[in-house]
């Protein structure tokens, strides 16, 4: 078991996925980002959301509405479990990620991706993002990644922040200013 980090669920015990096919992020990591970025009130997507321990971290911290994303049957069934332990109700969507984007409804302020390290996926989920333009205006993506792993990043974002814990490297991601999103209806959907 993982507690969450901080918040109103401080200290609560969460499942994990057993056996060593998802990677939980961890306390030290959750911290770190929870301490930097605000997400009270605000929308939050999770993406490769393992036990959704990221998704009711950013729930204990306030945020308003939370969509967690993954496409194993084993991790989707964790994460109910773990839903059914808070108060609050957040949406836990089994899908392929890339097809739950290409679909989206929604838009969002803050982007949490932690694929599996071995997946070379994050250029196309962040170029897909902006495509769909998911992400909303003053948005941000954070990107959980293995240290020293180079990955492209669309020219249209820039890395307000980069920071190491361990073999894990967290990157802040922000559209530059001027860059417009793709569609000239704000989104894959309508706010």
């Amino acid at each position: 078991m993982i507690s969450v980090t901080g918040g109103k669920y401080k200290g609560l015990k969460l499942h994990t996925v057993p056996g060593r096919s998802t990677r939980p992020t961890t306390s030290i990591v959750r911290k770190a980002i929870f301490d930097v970025v605000d997400v009270e009130g605000k929308d939050f997507l999770d993406l490769f959301c393992g036990s959704c321990i990221v998704s009711i971290e950013a729930i204990s911290r306030g945020a308003r509405k939370v969509v967690a994303v993954d496409i194993s049957t084993r991790s989707v069934g964790v994460c109910k479990k773990n839903q059914g332990k808070i108060k609050e109700n957040f949406e836990v969507v089994k899908s392929d990620v890339m097809k739950y984007l290409k679909k989206c409804e929604r838009r969002f302020d803050v982007i949490f991706m932690d694929p599996p390290y071995d997946m070379d996926i994050i250029p196309d989920v962040l170029d897909l993002i902006l495509k769909q333009n998911i992400m909303k205006e003053n948005g941000i993506i954070i990107v959980e990644k293995r240290k020293g792993k180079k990955i492209l990043i669309p020219e249209s974002l820039s890395v307000l922040k980069e920071k190491h814990y361990g073999d894990t490297e967290v990157l802040i991601l922000k559209r530059k200013k001027g860059e417009a999103g793709t569609s000239p209806f704000g989104g894959c959907g309508r706010d």
